[in-house]
């Protein structure tokens, strides 16, 4: 049985890298070595953000392990930045509609591989996630109304929709202020929903976010990490636990519409 499993295993690597020769082999047959030389570079990228998916992926579960996973979320939003900026120099040298398919073609064989393993990296994320929870709600005071306040941003005291509501809304505005729109490949939805975890650290930060819920698409997520690093110019009067500032995780759903 695992021979077989192997075996087929084998297969779709296979597969994989001969699907990725022949659409490099149709760059070059174009003939415009400008976009020959921006998709071999990207080749370095997409392979470098395979690389970090599987090492992510072996990390131990441990009491460190929301900080290193956002680490390494950070490190993916990066190799996906350098990413972004080498197709948008793609853009620029596209001199005809059948390039244009290709860097779409292209794309879309390759972010959906990436998909593939990165959705197993989340689901794993988002089962860590819940179980840890669980552990720390335990306290019978934890967050309790007599004992707990959440973190609140200046201009939410006494809101008509509620400190705790408001305060969210003033970081879900500020990350989809800044989103841009990557057309990377097409696809065919409407809308994505995606669920960024967060903490408001005890001096009032924001500080570890990562992707709890994937929208489906790696390119879309990683987007919304990396606008969500400017929520860090935002500051909160910190949870307070006893009177005590605390940390405080959060997950706040952004709603991307592609209609």
């Amino acid at each position: 049985m695992k021979l077989k499993i192997t075996f087929l295993f084998l297969i779709s690597l296979f597969t994989v890298y001969a699907q990725s020769d022949k659409l490099e082999n149709e760059f070059i047959k174009k003939g415009n070595k400008n976009l020959t030389d921006f998709m071999f570079n990207n080749r370095l990228v997409l392979s470098r953000i395979k690389s970090e998916i599987q090492e992510s992926e072996k990390i131990p579960v441990s009491a460190q392990y929301d900080s290193i996973i956002s680490q390494r979320f950070t490190i993916l939003s990066n190799h996906y930045i350098s990413m972004m900026k080498l197709h948008q120099l793609m853009e620029q040298v596209i001199k005809t509609r059948e390039e244009a398919i290709l860097v779409n073609n292209y794309y879309k064989f390759h972010l959906t591989t990436i998909d593939s393993t990165y959705r197993l990296l989340i689901n794993r994320k988002k089962i860590d996630s819940a179980y840890d929870a669980k552990i720390k709600l335990e306290p019978k005071n934890l967050n309790s109304t007599s004992n707990y306040k959440p973190p609140l941003h200046a201009s939410c005291i006494n809101s008509p929709i509620g400190e705790s509501n408001c305060t969210q809304n003033i970081i879900r505005n500020e990350v989809m202020e800044s989103y841009e729109f990557q057309n990377f490949r097409t696809i065919n939805v409407d809308e994505l929903r995606i669920e960024i975890n967060y903490s408001i650290n005890s001096k009032g930060q924001i500080v570890n976010p990562f992707i709890l819920t994937s929208s489906g698409f790696f390119e879309y997520d990683m987007e919304a990490l990396r606008v969500f690093k400017y929520t860090s110019s935002l500051t909160f009067t910190p949870g307070l636990q006893d009177g005590k500032p605390v940390n405080t995780r959060f997950t706040i759903p952004i709603v991307i519409p592609l209609y």
